[in-house]
């Protein structure tokens, strides 16, 4: 993304010193610094004492400022400290680049009309950093705090929303050891901040793509004799990834219908089906999916319309949904196939017995079959 100069680039000229680069700060805004580094009995310095003490302490400071950062990020500390280079923020959000200069010696600027992120040159600074990335207690920590907030966004995926009991429930049920419980806390709050796809509010944690929270635990409680999909800790983790779909043999039949029968690019179908499958996850119907198609694609022919449509309910029943607690519909109406299918031969997951179109739906819902899944 492209951050304008006036938001969040600092006015210095490489190389610069952190005493250089802390001056340019307001007098709040280094005793907002202080704070953090834990830095007491100075609330009644001046600014340029403060910048003194600043510039002083936070090289000294440094190693508790990593207790919750992960790969991402440490990545970003390494190419700087030991490559000399200046990391380009085109691929950094704000939040991420507000994230960084708000640790005291990162700092936003613009190079030979590129924006960058810099460090500043004092040699005591680049010591301490060498010698904390240098020490091998950090590779545990980090790649422990990476699995913590991929678990996260991994349940997230799969749960759209869950309460804050449900949340803390499924996270001790093995997913996090209970001694480093603090540490997890602290991680995944300021892991929120930093990528902003984990959403924190009177409901409990969100996906980030969940447009009505209470309405997906408000469904998920409709449905009490269903427990959450019992995920490994393996596939939270692979769902975790920013950029994961779940490329399921539905999805890569309905993206491969849409390139073949209505002259999409394989980019732009697998776009379409992943917008596809992101609908259903949040209780989208076929039928109010085609709707939004509708000014999106142009079927070439109705044979060409019909075959699309066709494998529609098939993508909705094996597409793993947030009402349904992480099941996809088919998972949650029968464990056998039928050899003739139907959406009629639906078997109740309870009675085993057949369900009629008039029969209250075995989903849980509390509406006709024939007015939810069946329709």
């Amino acid at each position: 993304m492209n951050n304008t100069l006036d938001e969040v680039t600092s006015n210095l000229a490489i190389p610069f010193t952190l005493k250089d680069a802390l001056s340019l700060k307001t007098k709040d805004e280094l005793h907002t610094l202080r704070r953090n580094y834990g830095i007491k009995n100075a609330s009644s310095l001046n600014k340029g004492l403060l910048v003194d003490l600043l510039s002083e302490e936070i090289p000294k400071r440094l190693e508790n400022l990593f207790l919750t950062w992960d790969e991402h990020r440490m990545n970003i500390l390494k190419d700087l400290v030991f490559k000399n280079e200046h990391v380009s923020t085109e691929s950094l959000e704000s939040q991420q680049i507000y994230f960084f200069q708000a640790t005291g010696f990162f700092f936003h600027v613009s190079d030979e009309g590129r924006n960058k992120l810099v460090l500043p040159s004092d040699p005591e600074l680049t010591k301490r950093l060498k010698e904390v990335l240098n020490n091998t207690r950090w590779s545990p920590i980090v790649k422990q705090n990476t699995e913590w907030i991929k678990v996260v966004n991994g349940l997230l995926f799969y749960y759209g929303t869950l309460s804050a009991d449900q949340f803390f429930e499924l996270i001790e049920n093995g997913l996090v050891d209970m001694k480093e419980f603090r540490r997890f806390l602290d991680t995944i709050f300021e892991a929120k901040t930093y990528y902003e796809y984990i959403v924190r509010d009177e409901n409990g944690f969100s996906h980030y793509e969940v447009m009505d929270p209470e309405m997906i635990i408000e469904q998920q409680n409709l449905r009490p004799h269903i427990n959450f999909y019992p995920f490994t800790k393996k596939q939270l983790i692979r769902a975790g990834d920013e950029d994961y779909v779940e490329r399921t043999a539905s999805f890569k039949k309905v993206s491969a219908l849409l390139v073949k029968e209505c002259s999409l690019s394989k980019k732009e179908a697998d776009l379409l089906t992943e917008e596809c499958q992101s609908l259903f996850k949040q209780g989208y119907t076929p039928n109010e999916v085609l709707k939004a198609w509708t000014e999106e694609i142009v079927f070439e022919t109705m044979d060409s319309a019909k075959k699309v449509i066709d494998e529609l309910m098939p993508f909705y029943n094996n597409t793993k949904q947030w009402f349904l607690k992480g099941y996809a519909p088919s998972e949650i109406r029968t464990d056998k196939p039928a050899a003739e299918p139907s959406r009629n031969n639906v078997i109740d997951f309870e009675s085993r017995k057949k369900v009629g179109r008039n029969d209250p739906c075995p989903c849980g819902s509390g509406k006709k079959f024939k007015k939810c899944c069946g329709d």
